[in-house]
């Protein structure tokens, strides 16, 4: 009884540890390599940011007011809605979220989402206390 046990058990870690890897291994990331970095539909945005968008006569450059607000090796998610008056979203990899709607013809900032890790700056227990003498 204790062998089969052992058999499973070895089973079932060796399936944790390949689940693991394979996580690890295939995860997305959007390194901003390359001359096209993202794209949806007919559009696609460029290693600088730019969006260029297929007509019948090739790549266009389209509209400016939809380049990246941010550098492409900075995001981690973006969503590129059909219309320019549906809205578009990025979220950089410091959890930060941009969102554009064609109303307002420009990306906005809308901040880090709620809850998550907070940025601050480094200070020393001695530079408080000197602070407040």
């Amino acid at each position: 009884m204790a062998k089969r046990f052992a058999y499973v058990s070895f089973g079932i870690l060796s399936l944790v540890a390949a689940y693991q890897l394979g996580t690890v291994r295939a995860s997305a990331d959007w390194s901003g390599v390359g001359q096209i970095v993202g794209a949806s539909g007919s559009f696609a945005y460029d290693s600088g940011g730019r969006i260029w968008r297929v007509g019948t006569d090739g790549w266009e450059r389209w509209s400016p007011d939809l380049d990246l607000p941010v550098s492409p090796s900075e995001i981690k998610l973006l969503t590129k809605a059909g219309g320019l008056t549906e809205a578009n979203v990025l979220i950089t990899k410091d959890d930060e979220l941009w969102a554009f709607h064609g109303y307002d013809n420009e990306w906005k900032y809308v901040g880090p989402f709620p809850g998550g890790p907070v940025s601050i700056d480094k200070q020393s227990w001695g530079a408080t206390k000197g602070s407040f003498r």
